[in-house]
């Protein structure tokens, strides 16, 4: 909103880019807050057992590829920042002694993965037309934890 304020160019407009990023947090928040509960990995610092994926991260690299989407094609250096501090973000959660470097590369794929299933699934095409309808959600099956995803095609 901050960028749309200051007069830069976005992908979509205001009211389409809040819908995207709804969609792309709550596709987030249901694959990363199930698998902390699944996979119950103790946080190095012996806090808890939520240590797998790291949500900050998952956050993060929602919020960067959300800019990238909307902003990447005319400011790639603006994008390529947001990314660098996804990255810090990610970094310092391992070197704060709070999470694995498995959760943060976990929590950076679940964040762009979020937003480009929230694009591909979502977005108005020019022509009005709402885009394939879809549910991804965890799943867990003799002992794998997972993803099922299902796609209208």
């Amino acid at each position: 909103y901050v960028m749309d304020a200051i007069g830069l160019k976005a992908q979509h407009d205001w009211q389409q880019q809040s819908v995207l990023l709804l969609k792309s947090e709550l596709i987030m928040v249901a694959m990363s807050v199930p698998l902390k509960e699944l996979t119950h990995i103790r946080r190095p610092d012996s806090t808890d057992f939520k240590s797998y994926p790291s949500g900050h991260t998952a956050q993060a690299f929602t919020a960067a590829t959300f800019f990238y989407k909307e902003y990447g094609k005319r400011y790639p250096w603006l994008s390529a920042g947001m990314f660098a501090i996804a990255g810090t973000v990610g970094t310092f959660r391992v070197l704060n002694n709070r999470h694995w470097i498995s959760d943060v590369i976990a929590g950076s794929g679940i964040g762009i993965l979020s937003v480009e299933l929230a694009y591909l699934l979502g977005e108005k095409k020019r022509t009005g037309k709402e885009g394939r309808q879809a549910m991804v959600f965890p799943s867990y099956q003799n002992g794998v934890v997972g993803f099922r995803a299902f796609v209208g095609l």
